[in-house]
């Protein structure tokens, strides 16, 4: 028997619509989306894009539906928080409680991706060139369940997402006002992990910037406390500067999967300057 068509997102529509051109109508919301592929810009509803039939479904009995529950259940509190964060006055910053809930929904939007899928992908391709090709053939016969199998197994283990989440909720957040005309953008792999340093280093190093769009006019980045001199979370008052929110809005393409999002249509911070 075929498998049945489920259209799983990877990126929640309730994230996306915070981008929407009109406003968040929820799963209503339009959105303009650049193809990183063909140069091209495209609008549509949220649910149009960031999902893959059957994504997070294994071929064994009672699995169909597990982790798209979950998410279901997950993406009703990113919602409600996401909704209390884009609401806070412009002087204020995040509390703990509220940290806490936005490190644990960050954690899983970063292990949930096609682009993390991929990077598997990228790992196996390295171990060919050292592992006898017969070792792996039952890899590449069957790359696209493999794959899935491996990344759905670490998602539900947890132990990436609580490592990450802590790893977040160690460092200090800063939250950005946009108070430019250029919206911050966001794209379909919208967790950024940003190496200032060396490309080669850890995730947890001190010189990893963890970037993450929230609306058109905020945004979060935490950093190492290292790094930044304070002893507590800050939210920046307002960037005025547009080549400061082009800079951010250029640290999505190298990670981006194909699409970047934005409620307008220009992708203005993309287009070269004279």
């Amino acid at each position: 028997m075929a498998e049945e068509k489920v259209k799983q997102h990877f990126v929640p529509c309730c994230y996306l619509a915070n981008f929407g051109i009109s406003g968040n109508d929820k799963r209503a919301t339009e959105i303009y989306a650049y193809d990183t592929n063909t140069f091209k810009t495209q609008r549509a509803s949220v649910e149009s894009f960031a999902f893959s039939n059957n994504f997070y479904n294994l071929d064994i009995p009672n699995n169909q539906k597990g982790l798209e529950d979950f998410f279901c259940i997950v993406e009703g509190d990113y919602s409600e928080i996401l909704k209390q964060v884009l609401s806070l006055p412009r002087n204020k910053t995040i509390n703990r409680e509220q940290k806490e809930a936005l490190a644990a929904q960050f954690a899983i939007q970063h292990i949930r991706t096609k682009a993390h899928r991929d990077q598997y992908w990228e790992i196996l391709k390295a171990l060919a060139q050292i592992v006898p090709e017969a070792k792996l053939k039952h890899v590449y016969k069957s790359k696209k369940e493999y794959l899935r199998s491996l990344h759905v197994k670490e998602i539900m283990s947890f132990d990436s997402i609580r490592f990450f989440a802590n790893l977040l909720l160690d460092r200090i957040w800063i939250i950005w006002r946009n108070e430019t005309e250029t919206p911050f953008y966001t794209s379909d792999n919208p967790v950024c992990t940003i190496f200032h340093g060396d490309p080669r280093s850890s995730i947890a190093a001190p010189d990893v910037e963890i970037y993450i769009p929230l609306s058109p006019s905020m945004a979060v980045s935490a950093y190492d406390k290292s790094i930044i001199e304070a002893d507590r979370d800050r939210a920046v008052a307002g960037i005025c500067d547009k080549r400061i929110i082009d800079g951010f809005n250029l640290y999505l393409l190298p990670y981006c999967t194909q699409f970047v999002f934005s409620n307008e249509e220009s992708f203005d911070s993309y287009k070269l300057k004279d």
